[in-house]
């Protein structure tokens, strides 16, 4: 967030609050134009997101609703629908590089376990040895688990979860990773 705030050029950011999220329209660029990404701070969880995708001349909030002045002029409900103006709404979530407080130790990634359903989810596992990509289609129930094979190893590792497609995806519950650990010894 740091990143993103520190070379964002905030002469036109606006804010707005509405329900228990914080609402920051700005630029992600130091160049000009209209705001290109709203940063969404969750004040229950203590979470944020950035929202990509669309203009924000403008945002409000009125009777628990976020509007947003988008770049044609059009007021829109946001956080509502399945496009941006008929575009797909590409979405993902990143894990940090992690290496579980054991930098000495080789992490290998085995597998990974969730519950959720919805369309199509995209696992990537960013390791040392590389990159490795799975599709699967979410369970349609929420007592079924999908188990998904993962390869790669290294010292640290990082997850993507993201939609295809614009599909639509819900995680519940968590998401668990079983992995080897190996320590070095001389």
């Amino acid at each position: 967030m740091r990143e993103l705030v520190g070379g964002a050029n905030l002469s036109a950011c606006c804010a707005a609050v509405c329900r228990e999220r914080l609402y920051f329209a700005l630029r992600e660029s130091a160049g000009e134009g209209p705001n290109d990404a709203i940063l969404v701070y969750d004040l229950d969880r203590g979470t944020y997101m950035v929202r990509r995708g669309f203009s924000a001349n403008g945002i409000s909030a009125a009777g628990g609703t976020l509007y947003l002045l988008d770049g044609n002029g059009y007021v829109c409900r946001f956080d509502e629908g399945d496009t941006y103006d008929g575009t797909r709404i590409d979405a993902y979530w990143k894990t940090p590089m992690a290496d579980l407080d054991a930098k000495s130790v080789s992490k290998r990634l085995e597998e990974l376990y969730l519950r959720g359903s919805g369309g199509i989810l995209s696992v990537e596992a960013v390791t040392e040895s590389g990159t490795v990509y799975n599709e699967r289609l979410m369970p349609g129930s929420g007592e079924r688990i999908l188990e998904l094979g993962l390869t790669g190893e290294g010292r640290a590792f990082q997850l993507v979860l993201r939609n295809v497609n614009g599909s639509r995806f819900t995680i519940d519950g968590g998401v668990e990773l079983l992995l080897d650990l190996q320590r070095r010894t001389l």
